[in-house]
């Protein structure tokens, strides 16, 4: 009995599942969107394979070879892409891309569109058999067998030193794991389609190379169940976790960008989701710098969460006074992902405003002097003269019934517009 084509058709169910499980889950991480293509690759080649297993016919032999091809050729460059893409080594160019498919496009258009065959001249049947034969172009076949084992063991390459450079203990399992399972695929299915026929110079195999990918496959599902490789990230947290929190709320990755605003930080800064999304801190956050100092110590100092009072950035002539509570993301392996910025708007100052008539501009000053600002700083900040604050903090002064800075601080506090948050850090900025 034949369980070649038993094999091919568990190849192509599982690639499939698996590439539409990981695509479905996040389509828009680029990751998961290569994934899904080099999963869409092998269960093509397992296709190509599933067709000629199940027939004795020769006559459709060829076209099943050339079905198989694409995904053969395309699995190639897909894994290269996909291994620079996960292990983030170097920004991803599109001149690169264009290096990378260049080859495999070019083979797949000579063997498609030409017929002019690259790895295998024809296949025969013979005694229950199937004999791949190569093709006597020894430059296309060697160039094929150079793309396959360049493309294939650059991403072994990039996955070692991915686990290498790494400091996430997670990462380094999973390039432990993904290289090994590579490495053996490359081996076997090399061995079968290229090393021994080129040994042995019978030139034939027996077109079992995509069984092989199914340890990669395997190894990378592994990763998936052990590890929550490409399905559990920081989007996909914060998109189940905060979406209906009546609280302004950011989730930030290690690079300080947004990666998730939930609809009161939208509401306040008057902006969609879409505008914040890969946004710094920077643009939205007033003492962004001094903030980004204080998570560095809050992780060296091994803290959990730290609050301060400080203001969102709403547009160049308005912020917002708001309470902060900064906590560290980590995974089930205690591996940092993320901050977690937690805020609720001061309304102790907007009180303050409609009681004593207090204008934006004004409020704006007083935020300013709860920073610990001198005059000179606060005429920076807001793009004023000096003389001008002065005119701001007399008409402040006579609203509220204060003689000087000294006074209004002190009832500023009575207005508890000094932050106090249950954290383990209380900073004041």
């Amino acid at each position: 009995m034949n369980i070649l084509p038993f094999i091919s058709f568990f190849a192509f169910i599982i690639s499939i599942i698996m590439g539409l499980n990981i695509f479905i889950n996040n389509y828009r991480n680029r990751a998961n969107l290569i994934f899904f293509f080099m999963c869409l690759s092998i269960s093509i080649w397992a296709l190509g394979s599933l067709f000629v297993f199940s027939t004795t016919n020769e006559y459709f032999f060829p076209l099943y070879l050339k079905i198989g091809f694409v995904g053969v050729l395309s699995f190639f460059a897909l894994t290269l892409h996909f291994s620079l893409e996960i292990s983030n080594l170097i920004k991803i160019k599109y001149y690169y891309l264009i290096i990378i498919y260049a080859i495999p496009i070019i083979l797949l258009i000579m063997n498609i569109f030409f017929d002019i065959p690259i790895l295998y001249e024809k296949i025969i049947y013979q005694k229950g058999l199937y004999l791949f034969i190569q093709t006597p172009n020894r430059f296309l076949y060697f160039l094929y067998g150079l793309i396959a084992n360049l493309y294939v063991g650059l991403s072994f390459i990039i996955l070692i030193i991915w686990g290498v450079k790494t400091k996430i203990n997670k990462q380094r399992s999973q390039s432990r794991i993904l290289s090994i399972s590579l490495l053996i695929s490359l081996i076997l299915a090399m061995s079968d389609e290229f090393y021994i026929p080129y040994i042995l110079k019978h030139h034939q195999s027996h077109g079992t190379a995509v069984i092989y990918t199914l340890i990669w496959i395997t190894g990378i599902w592994y990763s998936i169940v052990k590890y929550s490789f490409l399905s559990i990230t920081p989007q996909f947290v914060a998109n189940e976790v905060i979406s209906n929190i009546d609280e302004s709320i950011m989730i930030l990755n290690q690079d300080y960008k947004i990666i998730k605003a939930n609809h009161k930080i939208e509401e306040i800064l008057n902006l969609k989701e879409d505008k914040l999304l890969h946004s710094s801190i920077n643009k939205i956050l007033l003492n962004s710098d001094r903030i980004k100092i204080e998570i560095e110590k809050m992780i060296i100092e091994k803290i959990e969460n730290f609050s301060c009072r400080t203001s969102f950035i709403k547009d160049e002539n308005i912020s917002i006074l708001m309470d902060i509570k900064i906590s560290i993301i980590k995974d089930k392996f205690d591996d940092l992902i993320g901050f977690l910025i937690v805020g609720k708007e001061v309304k102790e100052l907007k009180q303050l405003k409609s009681y004593y008539k207090i204008t934006d501009r004004e409020a704006e000053v007083i935020q300013y002097v709860i920073y610990g600002f001198t005059n000179k700083d606060i005429a920076m900040k807001i793009g004023t003269r000096e003389a001008t604050v002065k005119v701001h903090f007399n008409h402040i002064f006579d609203k509220t019934g204060v003689d000087n800075k000294v006074q209004l601080i002190n009832f500023l506090n009575d207005f508890n517009l000094i932050p106090d948050q249950n954290t383990e850090k209380i900073i004041i900025l």
